[in-house]
Parts: C-alpha cells; sequence; structure tokens
C-alpha cells in the first residue's frame, strides 16, 4: 500500500496523523483501540496488546467517544488537502452483501454492484473532490428502507434511535451537505453517483432552496429544456447529454464545460469508494448495530485521509467519452473533442462562486 515509505516513517506519521484525534477519546483504552482498529484498517501492525477483540467490540458498541466529533476533526484535516482549488461535493451510495436480516437497515434491494437484488445494507457518502483530482470521504449515513423505518421493536433490537433527525435518500443527503457547508467546507457545486436524487423533485427543489448549483443525473429521458432564469442571478434546465440526462441548476453563464467536469465528478468519487473497499477495509466489517456500523465508517474516513495524505496518490478516475461530440458549446450538447482534451475552466477557478 506504501511502496515509497520506510515502515517506521509511515508508523511515526500515523502516529502523528492520530495524535490529532487524541482529544476525542478521553480515556486510554477506548483510544489505545481505535489507534489498532486503524492500523488494522491500513493493514498496519497494531500494539499488541491492543489486539483483543472484546476491546474492539466495546470500541465500536459501548465505549465513550463521539463518532460525530471524530467525522468533524477528520473533515477539517482532509480540508488541509483539498481546500487549495474549488471543490464538488458527491453523493454517492455503496451497498453491503449481508446475510440474515438483524444488521441494522439490511433488506432485499437493489444492488448497483451486482446489478439485482440482494440482501444488502446501504451506505451513503459525501466526497469532497477538487479540481486538483484530490477526493476525500467527509461524511457517512446509513439509509434506512421503509421496513425498518416503520417497525419500531426492530429498530430498538438494531439500536436505531426512535426519533432520526432524518431519513430518506434525500434527507441523509441534505443532512451531510449542510454539515459539510456549515463546517466552512469551500465547495461550489453537488453531483450525485445515482440517478435517484436526481429524480427527487424535493431534494433539487431543496438545494435550489439553499442557492446551491448541481448537475444531477436522472432516470427520466427528457427533450433539452431551455434554460429558464431564476432569481439571484441562477438558471435551471434539464438537458440529454454525455449519454445520459442530466438536470442542472447553477449561475448564470455556467459553459457546458463547467457542467461536464461537475457530473465527472461522480467517476472520482466512484473511484475513491473503490479505493476505500480495497485499502482501508470500507467493507471489512461485521458489526449490526446502528451505531456500530456508524462509528466504523467513521474510522475508516479517518484510515482514508491518512491515506490521501501520506500514501500513493491515485489519480482520479477517467470520465467515459460522450458518444457524440456536437460543436456546440452551450448547455444544451457535449463538449467538443477540443473541450475534452483541454482543462475546463473549473481546473483554473475560473467559476465555482462559493456557496454558503
Amino acid at each position: 500500500m506504501f511502496p515509497h515509505h520506510s515502515e517506521s516513517f509511515l508508523d511515526d506519521r500515523l502516529r502523528v496523523y492520530f495524535a490529532r484525534l487524541d482529544r476525542h477519546f478521553q480515556r486510554s483504552e477506548p483510544r489505545e483501540h481505535a489507534y489498532a482498529y486503524l492500523c488494522t484498517l491500513l493493514s498496519r501492525t497494531p500494539p499488541p496488546a491492543a489486539l483483543r477483540n472484546d476491546g474492539r467490540n466495546r470500541l465500536l458498541t459501548t465505549a465513550r467517544w463521539s463518532e460525530s466529533d471524530v467525522r468533524d476533526e477528520v473533515r477539517r484535516i482532509a480540508q488541509e488537502r483539498l481546500a487549495s482549488s474549488p471543490s464538488v461535493l458527491v453523493v454517492a451510495e455503496e451497498a453491503f452483501v449481508k446475510r440474515g436480516d438483524s444488521s441494522a437497515g439490511v433488506a432485499r434491494q437493489y444492488c448497483a454492484g451486482s446489478r439485482r437484488m440482494e440482501n444488502v445494507q446501504i451506505g451513503m457518502y459525501l466526497v469532497q473532490s477538487n479540481t486538483a483530482g484530490v477526493a476525500a470521504l467527509v461524511d457517512r449515513e446509513l439509509y434506512l428502507p421503509r421496513s425498518w423505518v416503520e417497525d419500531g421493536a426492530r429498530r430498538a433490537r438494531a439500536g436505531i434511535p426512535e426519533r432520526l433527525p432524518a431519513h430518506g435518500r434525500a434527507g441523509l443527503a441534505l443532512a451531510m451537505l449542510d454539515r459539510s457547508l456549515a463546517a466552512g467546507t469551500k465547495a461550489s457545486w453537488v453531483t450525485s453517483y445515482d440517478p435517484k436524487l436526481g429524480d427527487d423533485d424535493s431534494f433539487r427543489a431543496a438545494l435550489e432552496e439553499r442557492r446551491m448549483p448541481y448537475v444531477l443525473p436522472a432516470t427520466q429521458g427528457a427533450h433539452f429544456t431551455p434554460r429558464a432564469a431564476v432569481p439571484d442571478g441562477f438558471e435551471r434546465w434539464h438537458t440529454n447529454a454525455w449519454g445520459g440526462a442530466y438536470h442542472s441548476f447553477g449561475p448564470r453563464g455556467s459553459t457546458t464545460e463547467d457542467l461536464y467536469f461537475v457530473a465527472g465528478q461522480a467517476s472520482v468519487a466512484g473511484g475513491t469508494l473503490a479505493v476505500a473497499r480495497s485499502e482501508v477495509g470500507l467493507e471489512r466489517y461485521s458489526v449490526r448495530k446502528y451505531r456500530a456500523w456508524y462509528r466504523h465508517m467513521t474510522l475508516v474516513m479517518v484510515a482514508q485521509v491518512f491515506l490521501l495524505l501520506h500514501g500513493p496518490q491515485h489519480p482520479p478516475a477517467a470520465l467515459a467519452p460522450p458518444a457524440a461530440a456536437p460543436s456546440s458549446r452551450t448547455a444544451s450538447a457535449e463538449p467538443s473533442a477540443q473541450v475534452r482534451n483541454s482543462p475546463s475552466p473549473l481546473w483554473d477557478g475560473g467559476l465555482l462562486p462559493q456557496i454558503r
């Protein structure tokens, strides 16, 4: 995983990195087990005294530490690499195949990876990707199907709170976006990896209320809708482009290259999650309780940001070339071959007003 660094150098770097999280683990036991868990996720050798399974289980279930505070700290650390360039926030999903029906949120649902119905948990993630090609996991939520939302006894067995501040894909996505922007994240567009959010009228309306520009894939085929001006210097339109349908909302004057770049960050997010699966243990968990899922995923975020800071630099995933390349540069069409092979204005920081 770390071909260019010595073992001792990486162990030292990991200790220095984890020290920034120390204050969120007030007791030594959960702090030691959290560090050991991080070592395991990164395929490092954990301290021998922290290898006990009972300690690991307590870390994910009953130990006193706030996974929300650690998440926020990791987001702040990630900004040290991300804030130098304008960013796009990508809402993405990952499905985790599970046996039985006891794990929080598990149900027979469509799994995009296998392209069939399977017994899965669905995690929703917020990935921040900047114009330099750097991407980090900055938030996570567990999606609860309606069968779980409506079954109080089942929720109680899985440790799911009686009242949740948000649920449903749109509610969870908005909660993650609001937290990130409230924390000062310098991101100016939103896109998603899955068309379910683009098809959701209420989600798009909520983004527009926040004056948060978006380029969202949709399953609804539609004819090109001319740009329609909306208050405060924004425009809204729908187009068939780049091999699919997209809903867009952004500042007046947004170019085709801008929209193409934003839509392409979904591929970067997919690559980031693929690396998280293969290198930092995103799917290596066997917990059933609701809070334990969040704690595992929070520590995965810790590991992924360490890899971002000190591991090999993975290039952003390539955006598949459009099927056609008409010469028009309006947002109703795909960019020309010259545009595809040259930097978007986003890469030079030419657009992207900060949305707060």
